[in-house]
């Protein structure tokens, strides 16, 4: 599910983090089973900051990449944030006319943690808001862009796969899966494959159909 990622000069506790906006996420490290490779997010300020409050906000949006360790203090973790996308404008975190864009926003205390799930229609709904009208922009995307999207999904997909098949008992002992590529470069490997296959299926030959633009949903490529 995808993630939001509070990021304010100041923390409501007075704990700060050394982050750095679209490239790294620094995080505690109880919340590393919410952060995965290929993970979509929002970045979200608060109201505290440095002097006073202000209207707190949601004012980019990224994919996570790869997830380490903090050499620097054994009790936090850092994110690469991947596909960093700042809004022209930033997002208030409520309307008017249709209250909280996250659902359990009136809950007290609902916007303490730093890192929160969020459901896919609240995502797409904040980033409708902050492209000003998501599905037109998407509709008009090249077909490079869309590629892009698919293969970025993709990646994502096999990430996951990969990090949750470990050998692990569940009700049957799953098949072992390493991912043996770094995620970008997956990415980037699944953007040249289709490139390679003309945009079709190497074994039907069918046209492929891409994110936001798919005419037919059935023959949306997927991983």
């Amino acid at each position: 599910m995808p993630l939001v990622f509070a990021e304010s000069q100041f923390t409501e506790s007075g704990i700060r983090y050394a982050d750095q906006t679209g490239i790294s996420y620094q995080f505690p490290r109880r919340y590393r089973t919410l952060i995965q490779p290929g993970e979509n997010f929002i970045y979200y300020r608060g109201r505290k900051k440095l002097r006073g409050r202000q209207l707190p906000v949601y004012f980019g949006a990224g994919v996570v990449g790869s997830v380490t360790s903090d050499v620097s203090d054994r009790d936090r973790m850092v994110c690469e944030v991947l596909s960093y996308r700042p809004f022209d404008t930033p997002v208030p975190f409520k309307s008017d006319t249709y209250g909280y864009l996250e659902v359990g926003g009136s809950r007290r205390g609902y916007f303490q943690p730093g890192v929160r799930r969020i459901s896919l229609e609240e995502h797409d709904a904040i980033l409708k808001r902050a492209m000003g009208g998501l599905p037109e922009k998407l509709a008009q995307m090249e077909g490079s862009e869309a590629r892009g999207l698919s293969a970025l999904r993709m990646a994502k997909v096999a990430a996951q796969t990969a990090d949750y098949s470990k050998g692990q008992i569940v009700e049957r002992t799953v098949k072992r899966k390493d991912l043996d590529i770094g995620f970008e470069d997956l990415v980037a490997y699944i953007e040249d494959l289709i490139e390679r296959q003309n945009g079709r299926c190497a074994l039907s030959g069918l046209e492929l159909q891409f994110d936001a633009v798919e005419a037919d949903v059935e023959a949306l490529v997927l991983a």
